[in-house]
């Protein structure tokens, strides 16, 4: 009995929230366009935070790959490369068991493909070792999937390349020949088009096996993206403090060879090492390397500032929806005073304007989520990314989202709930109410929207700025 109690309470503020609203239209028609502009912005921001942050988790073995970067200072000039010499990879393969598998990536500049007497160019090709494929989840969708980079002259190719110079046409086993370079490759395997959030993209890959500076000795020149997966990727700093010993090993002999000085008298002097830098810390850290990066990352300080952007947005618009909330009050008091003279109780009133702020959210969340879908196209276009709708139904996602209602609810709803349920009905019935509203906090929020307001847009210039910098 209790509970069938309950759910009639419930449905009765439901009817009396609907019917407050519809009465009000128009005090709740701009609170609600308010509230879903600021849940929009909120949702495009953490769409874009999200993306962020996942770039090349995508990798079942992430969490377990590093890459291997080169750090110096050399004549007081401070060096930071993302390419480190040939045979740093299979050195370390070779020296420490904890190194599963060594692959690198040497990428090459400006191609031009020519198949059936047409030149191709605007693509990204890249040699690697066919150990890459062990590292990373390049998902082989026709033809070899065993080893398909084991011969020498083997290329594989992603779904848009191979549409590109085949059309129609089975594209394993044809023939693409590199003019400049004097070498023909064989398509041994179509793969999926790497995803977005990874820090490289690349379609077409050919076999290291085939690339003859791939056997170079030389610890002096810096080419070469060498990834390491290793048995247990929490403990690479432990790795990482080996890497001195073989820099000692094997840099020390050809540096003597090459500027007639020990190792030792040259590092008196300057300062060189190698360091690994977790796989899913490359894109948000691109001040660990000041070159040779295969795409432009995203200070994560900025994702910070594009947090902060959004809270501060969703407040104003709770702010909104509290003064106005509260100013409307005046036409609300007699309607409190005589629910009270009637035996409501601040609990009940309380509950009573709750509802009907969590209906005007849910009103504003539906909105926010169309609007969100409608703008998500140009968002894409000004940001650089490839958001999809599918993309808002992430458990990330629905959960936010669902929290951030509740959160308007109690943030935009509380303060007008308690402060028009706290009225005195016999002050209000007649007409002494209206020095309750002349209130600091209301004063106080008015004067906060102010001052965020210029941060805001000083923040959403710098933002923009930064964009332009990223996808330019």
């Amino acid at each position: 009995m209790e509970s069938l109690k309950n759910i009639k309470m419930i449905r009765n503020f439901i009817k009396s929230a609907g019917r407050n609203i519809l009465k009000n239209k128009g005090v709740y028609g701009i609170n609600i366009i308010g509230l879903s502009l600021g849940l929009a912005s909120c949702l495009l921001i953490l769409l874009f935070i999200l993306d962020e942050v996942s770039y090349d988790k995508f990798n079942q073995k992430a969490d377990d790959v590093v890459r291997v970067v080169f750090k110096a200072e050399i004549g007081g000039e401070e060096i930071s490369e993302a390419v480190v010499m040939p045979p740093v990879g299979p050195t370390l393969e070779k020296e420490f068991p904890e190194v599963l598998t060594a692959a690198r990536l040497r990428k090459m500049n400006n191609p031009t493909l020519t198949y059936k007497n047409r030149n191709y160019r605007d693509f990204d090709f890249a040699y690697i070792d066919p150990e890459f494929l062990e590292v990373f989840d390049l998902t082989i969708i026709e033809g070899d999937n065993t080893n398909p980079l084991e011969n020498p002259n083997a290329v594989i190719i992603t779904q848009k390349e191979a549409k590109r110079y085949f059309g129609t046409e089975n594209p394993i086993g044809k023939n693409l020949s590199f003019q400049q370079w004097d070498k023909q490759f064989t398509v041994t395997a179509v793969i999926e088009e790497i995803p977005q959030n990874s820090h490289f993209e690349f379609g077409v890959f050919a076999s290291m096996n085939g690339y003859d500076y791939a056997n170079s000795t030389s610890w002096v020149n810096s080419d070469f993206h060498t990834y390491l997966l290793l048995k247990d990727g929490n403990q690479y700093k432990e790795l990482e403090a080996k890497l001195p010993m073989i820099m000692d090993k094997y840099m020390g002999p050809q540096i003597r060879e090459a500027i007639g000085v020990s190792y030792s008298e040259f590092k008196d002097k300057n300062r060189v090492g190698l360091f690994l830098q977790p796989l899913t810390d490359i894109h948000l850290n691109p001040d660990f390397v000041s070159s040779g990066e295969l795409k432009p990352g995203m200070d994560i300080k900025y994702l910070y500032i594009f947090a902060a952007v959004a809270v501060f947005m969703l407040f104003i618009a709770c702010i909104n929806f509290m003064n106005l909330a509260t100013a409307a009050a005046s036409k609300r008091a007699k309607e409190v005073g005589i629910r009270k003279v009637l035996g409501s109780g601040q609990k009940q009133l309380v509950k009573q304007f709750l509802t009907e702020s969590f209906l005007a959210t849910i009103i504003a969340a539906i909105l926010a989520v169309s609007l969100v879908i409608f703008f998500l196209p140009t968002f894409n276009q000004l940001a650089g990314k490839s958001l999809q709708l599918v993309d808002l139904l992430q458990f990330s996602i629905v959960f936010s989202t669902l929290a951030l209602i509740i959160l308007v609810t109690i943030l935009a709803g509380g303060y007008p709930a308690f402060f028009l349920s706290s009225f005195k009905p016999v002050q209000v019935l007649k007409g002494r109410f209206t020095a309750s509203l002349k209130s600091n906090v209301i004063h106080g929020f008015v004067i906060f929207q102010f001052v965020i307001s210029p941060v805001l847009i000083l923040s959403t210039i710098i933002i923009n700025m930064q964009m332009v910098f990223f996808t330019s």
